[in-house]
Order: C-alpha cells, then sequence, then structure tokens
C-alpha cells in the first residue's frame, strides 16, 4: 500500500519539529542547572559555548512548536479523535522530558520517555496517518515488529550518553537508568539496545521478509561500537556515533519497508 506524499511529510515535519523542541528545550534546561558545561565530551553545548544564544534557542522551540501544531491539526483532520492521545502524549514528553517540574530525564525515566515519545509514539502516529484511520490489526501487528530494533537504538542513543556521564550526572543531582544501575549493569543495557536491535532484525528477516535484513548491512559499523561499550569506553564522539548508527540503520529500515509494504496488495 502506497503511502500518499501529502500525509507522509506531514508525519516528516511534525516528527523533525518534536524533536527540535525537545533537543533543545533539553539543551536550555541543562545550560541554566550546569549540567552542560563547554568540557563536556564529546557534546556541542552550543549555547554554553555561546554558538547559539539563549533568546535564539527560545525562537527555535517557538518556530518548530508552530510547525507542530500545524502538523497536528493536519494529523487531527485526517484521522480524527484517535491520533489525539499520541499528539498529547507526545507533546507532553517532549517538552517534560527535561524541563521542571517533572524532569523525567532527572528522575531515572529518560530511557523510557525516549521509548515512548520518540519510539512508540512516533511508529503509532505515523501508522495512523499513513492509513488515515485505525490500522488492522495486521498493519497494526507489523508496525510493531518494525518499529522495536529503530526503538532500541534511539534508546541507545541515550543510554550511551547517560553511561558515559554516570558520575558527572549523580554529582549535579539527576538520577538516570545509568546511575540507578550497578556500572556492569548499565553496560549490559547499552550492549543489549545495540546488540538486541541486530538480532531482532535477523528474526525478521528469517521470518517475516528476507528484505528486513538489509539494516544488518550496517552492521559493521556497530561491531566496534559494541566493542567499545564492552570496554566501558564511550568517551569521545562515541554518542555521536551512536546517533550516526542509529541514522544509517534506519534509513535502509525504511527501505526495507518500502520493498515490503505493510498491508498486502488490496487490503
Amino acid at each position: 500500500r502506497t503511502i500518499p506524499v501529502g500525509p507522509f511529510l506531514v508525519v516528516l515535519v511534525g516528527a523533525i519539529s518534536a524533536q527540535t523542541i525537545a533537543n533543545v528545550v533539553n539543551d536550555l534546561y541543562d545550560a541554566r542547572t550546569g549540567l552542560d558545561r563547554p568540557d563536556n565530551a564529546g557534546a556541542m553545548n552550543a549555547l554554553v559555548r555561546g554558538i547559539v544564544s539563549e533568546k535564539e534557542a527560545r525562537a527555535i522551540v517557538l518556530v518548530a512548536s508552530a510547525i507542530a501544531l500545524v502538523c497536528a491539526a493536519l494529523a487531527i483532520v485526517r484521522v480524527g479523535p484517535p491520533i489525539v492521545p499520541w499528539l498529547v502524549g507526545g507533546g507532553l514528553v517532549a517538552f517534560f522530558y527535561t524541563a521542571p517540574p517533572i524532569a523525567l530525564k532527572r528522575r531515572a525515566l529518560g530511557d523510557l520517555a525516549v521509548a515512548f515519545g520518540f519510539g512508540v509514539g512516533y511508529a503509532a502516529g505515523a501508522a495512523l496517518v499513513a492509513t488515515g484511520g485505525e490500522p488492522s490489526p495486521e498493519v497494526r501487528t507489523r508496525v510493531w515488529l518494525w518499529a522495536v530494533p529503530a526503538i532500541a537504538l534511539v534508546v541507545a542513543i541515550l543510554h550511551a550518553n547517560n553511561h558515559r556521564d554516570r558520575e558527572a550526572d549523580r554529582a549535579n543531582g539527576a538520577r538516570t537508568l545509568a546511575n540507578s544501575l550497578s556500572l556492569g549493569r548499565s553496560r549490559a543495557v547499552l550492549l543489549g539496545l545495540v546488540g538486541g536491535a541486530y538480532a531482532w532484525t535477523a528474526g525478521l528477516a528469517l521470518f517475516v521478509s528476507p528484505w528486513a535484513g538489509l539494516p544488518l548491512l550496517t552492521f559493521p559499523l556497530a561491531v566496534p561500537l559494541l566493542r567499545r561499550a564492552a570496554r566501558d569506553d564511550v568517551g569521545g564522539m562515541y554518542v555521536p556515533e551512536i546517533a550516526k548508527l542509529h541514522g544509517l540503520f534506519g534509513g535502509a529500515l525504511a527501505l526495507a519497508l518500502a520493498l515490503v509494504p505493510l498491508a498486502p496488495p488490496g487490503r
């Protein structure tokens, strides 16, 4: 089944806008609380380095919010009430991921928030907009099957960051999953997220379609990252490299989905 260009663009632009809001709000509050510093390893820290002013950052949030609201309105027009809880939930997670008084990332709920807001929520919202309403049970099942590895890798980006900053976050009063667990267990979570994404994808290739194996072509890029994680060598540009891996993996996954439609012909 082909997804119309209009709904595809609504999902794409809306998702980018939501991600922008979450990232910039996160940077604003991390700079204010001192969690971000100019000497943080492997991070741009645009605000604390003076590359972007706080006024400019707030302007970015306002523009991105306006775009996100337009996309949300268009999604509601196409889908109706079923998408409203996902839009509201995603918006709240994006803002309160860092913003007080909830500040999910400081309560060891950051990994869960990212999995929901930028994984489950994106997948569910995209499926609703693509189908114009409630997808069939078959389509819904296949959406979740295909979404799992991408969700695992997006959470891996955050967990790698928090694993690297275990002590600095604890000193700043930020409780994360990484510093709530022992060093060994936090490392195991990171290895499980990255390795699990590829294991799940291999299962899709075996039991759903050989095309689902396309993301496995990125595994050679994951091997050195897994080795570094096993040695707790997650400094420097490790987190950006995980993000790059997620992008390449996601691109291959999108291509695989284009070759294997979620619904059979005529559905």
